[in-house]
């Protein structure tokens, strides 16, 4: 009997062990996970780049002439309001409920290489909902930028990192100009740079807008108004190293405008 126990009790602890690295990649494979990083570049255009004619200064100067008797005349109107003891009208708030998943068709998709190009759209979506929310106007699509942006998701796969600098010390701008989106040495620049990579359900646009508004210097490059166009990339080999063999996509997003051009 106590041979037969002492068997029965050997034959348990080789079939833990045995099963251990099962379990733990089926425990690890029930949790994914998502990790932001964001970057902002801002030059001004060089003396005498892109400068307006003087008709063009003239209304430029009549326009804020304009507002400011604009501001002068709303400002004497709020006063003789509170004179007569009507209530101060508070101001409008551009902010509306966030858009749902099923409005941005493609939002909880996992990224695949068959289904990339759905995820960019839904990624887009969702980000401009965002900015159209807080009365912010919505991001043009740039060819140039999403070149730049893709190339970058592809590499951080490619060479396992996960950085706005490459190994090889190629910067966002560096990136961007490559891309030809900086037309020439003169003019001056705005540019912002979302990176963020996740496995599983973390790895949908929705899961990964989500967490860039939860961070403060990812919210603030997705709700900067003086960015006006932008490109998005989704690589979906994610190294092993990070992903652990789980299913998910390496995201980033550039944005940009031309200054002085």
């Amino acid at each position: 009997m106590i041979r037969c126990l002492s068997f029965l009790s050997a034959l348990a602890v080789t079939l833990l062990l045995a099963l251990s690295p099962v379990l733990a990649a089926a425990s690890t494979r029930r949790h994914g996970t998502v990790h932001v990083r964001h970057q902002a570049i801002h030059r001004p255009a060089r003396k005498g780049a892109g400068r307006p004619c003087k008709r063009q200064e003239a209304r430029k100067a009549h326009a804020r002439a304009k507002r400011a008797f604009s501001c002068r005349a709303h400002k004497r109107a709020v006063k003789h309001r509170r004179a007569i003891g009507h209530k101060r009208v508070g101001p409008v708030r551009h902010s509306r409920p966030a858009t749902a998943s099923r409005d941005c068709p493609g939002a909880n998709l996992t990224p695949k290489a068959e289904n990339v190009e759905s995820v960019v759209v839904a990624t887009l979506c969702l980000v401009n909902d965002e900015r159209t929310r807080f009365g912010v106007p919505a991001l043009i699509e740039d060819t140039r930028l999403a070149s730049a942006a893709t190339g970058h998701s592809r590499d951080m796969d490619a060479r396992h990192y996960f950085e706005h600098e490459s190994p090889g010390g190629q910067t966002l701008l560096m990136r961007v100009q490559a891309s030809g989106f900086i037309p020439n040495g003169r003019v001056g620049y705005t540019l912002g740079e979302n990176i963020a990579w996740g496995t599983l359900w973390l790895s949908t646009p929705h899961s990964i807008v989500k967490a860039w508004m939860s961070s403060p210097g990812h919210r603030a490059n997705i709700l900067n108004r003086s960015y006006r166009y932008t490109g998005i990339g989704v690589g979906t080999d994610l190294p092993h190293s990070m992903s652990e063999g789980q299913a998910g996509g390496m995201y980033t997003q550039d944005f940009g405008t031309i200054i002085g051009h």
